[in-house]
């Protein structure tokens, strides 16, 4: 009996492993698909329910948060150390979510480049999902703060909000101008630099997400919610946004003086 199962194991490895046949096919509503060689095709007459530009979205921002944010866990772990992880959480996540979208991954990119409430909305619940799983997996109980929740800077709100803006700016300036895959590299040295100030979240949707959660956590009165939900927000949130802006503005002015330069020497 042994012999015989070990027999039928080896045969339908092998039957899996070898190239398929004309003759292999399996039957399918009466159709013929080839075994094992069947690729994915995409419903006619329309799209699907998600938009792959949703879905690659919202999966990358779900892993960037879960690399980048669950950093802020591990112990001794200096500023350097935190924005080298960041840097390769972003590089990461670029490589999943460029399979099916643009690989923005960030709101502020999104509305610089091609405003879309879709994407925008796909990358805030990526954020949130990511800060809930990190939230249950590391146990933080009510009335504890995320380690990587933006909390208010001790260099004040104002201070914040111009880092915030000059740390993106120069974000999406360099995505814009070289390549995405610069990028990794571009974030890693802003959060080294702009970290002590503000954070450096340099993306609105990686502050929504963490913050909302805090917010479900804090233990007090509606004043204290609306202080993390409202007050202490706005640099985080339109400060990127501002930035992305300038940055997209910068871009688009350097693209008129290369071109300027080029014509000028031909």
């Amino acid at each position: 009996m042994l012999l015989a199962i070990t027999g039928a194991l080896i045969a339908s490895s092998e039957a899996l492993l070898s190239p398929p046949q004309p003759s292999s096919v399996l039957r399918l509503g009466g159709k013929g698909v080839a075994r094992c060689c069947v690729p994915y095709q995409p419903p006619r007459g329309g799209q699907g329910r998600l938009a792959p530009q949703v879905v690659g979205e919202f999966v990358g921002v779900t892993v960037l948060m879960l690399l980048g944010g669950g950093v802020a866990f591990s112990p001794n772990v200096n500023l350097l150390g935190v924005a080298l992880i960041w840097g390769f959480a972003v590089h990461t996540a670029i490589h999943v979510a460029e399979k099916t979208s643009d690989a923005h991954l960030n709101p502020a990119v999104t509305l610089a480049v091609r405003p879309r409430a879709s994407t925008i909305l796909a990358q805030c619940l990526g954020s949130l999902v990511a800060s809930v799983v990190l939230t249950l997996v590391f146990n933080v109980r009510p009335g504890q703060q995320l380690p990587f929740y933006l909390a208010k800077p001790a260099r004040g709100l104002v201070a914040a909000f111009a880092a915030e803006a000059v740390a993106t700016a120069i974000l999406v300036f360099v995505a814009l101008t070289t390549s995405k895959y610069v990028v990794p590299v571009c974030v890693a040295s802003l959060i080294a630099v702009f970290g002590p100030v503000s954070g450096a979240g340099l993306n609105p949707a990686r502050d929504l997400g963490p913050r909302l959660v805090q917010a479900a956590l804090a233990r007090g009165t509606a004043v204290d919610v609306w202080q993390i939900l409202v007050c202490d927000s706005w640099p985080f949130l339109l400060g990127p946004v501002a930035g992305g802006m300038i940055g997209a503005y910068l871009h688009r002015e350097y693209d008129k003086l290369v071109w300027y330069a080029k014509t000028r020497a031909g």
